[in-house]
C-alpha cells in the first residue's frame, strides 16, 4: 500500500535563532508549533487552526478544517530529521477516532494528519490518510497482544477538545 505526502518549505530564518536559543523542549514545541500554525498549515488549505486546551494527554497537536472536513493534525518538529509519534500516541489516536466514527449522534469521520518538520533544511512533510490507514493495522495487531496499549491516559481530553471546537465553529 502507498501513502500520499504534502510537503513543502518554509523560510527557517525567522525560527531558526529562537528555537536554537530555547531553555527547554517544551519553548522549542512551541516554536515549532508557531510555525506549523503561521505558516505550513495554512499554505496546505488548513483552516480555522486550533490547539487544543490541554494537550498532555491528547494525541494531536491541532484541530482544522481541510477539504471541508475536521482534521486531526499531529506535529512532530525536529532540528535535524522527521519524528514519529510513539505506538502509545498512536494507540490512543485510534481509540479517539474509533470513538468519534462509533457515536451515531456525532458521525464525524475525522481527517487525520502527521506533520513532521525539518528546521535544518526549512522543509516539512505531511503525511495522510493512507498512512494512518498502514499504522492502524499494526497498532490494531499490538492491540489484542497487549490490549492496554495507549489506556494510560484517558481519551476523553480529546474527545472534550473535538467538542469544543465543534461548538465553536458552528459543525
Amino acid at each position: 500500500m502507498e501513502y500520499k505526502i504534502m510537503g513543502g518549505h518554509f523560510s527557517k530564518k525567522e525560527y531558526e535563532k529562537a528555537i536554537r536559543e530555547a531553555d527547554n523542549n517544551r519553548e522549542i514545541e512551541e516554536k515549532f508549533r508557531k510555525i506549523a500554525q503561521e505558516k505550513i498549515l495554512p499554505n496546505e488549505g488548513f483552516e480555522d487552526i486550533e490547539t487544543p486546551g490541554k494537550t498532555q494527554s491528547v494525541p494531536f497537536d491541532f484541530i482544522a478544517m481541510k477539504d471541508r472536513k475536521l482534521a486531526l493534525i499531529e506535529m512532530k518538529g525536529s532540528q535535524d530529521d522527521f519524528r514519529y509519534s510513539k505506538k502509545d500516541q498512536y494507540s490512543r489516536l485510534l481509540k479517539v477516532k474509533e470513538a468519534l466514527e462509533e457515536d451515531k449522534t456525532k458521525q464525524i469521520k475525522p481527517s487525520l494528519f502527521l506533520l513532521q518538520i525539518n528546521l535544518e533544511y526549512g522543509v516539512y512533510q505531511i503525511l495522510t490518510k493512507q498512512f494512518y490507514d498502514l499504522i492502524f493495522q499494526e497498532i490494531k495487531e499490538m492491540i489484542k497482544k497487549q490490549p492496554d496499549l495507549g489506556s494510560k491516559q484517558t481519551i476523553q481530553p480529546s474527545l472534550d477538545a473535538i467538542d469544543e471546537y465543534r461548538k465553536k465553529y458552528k459543525l
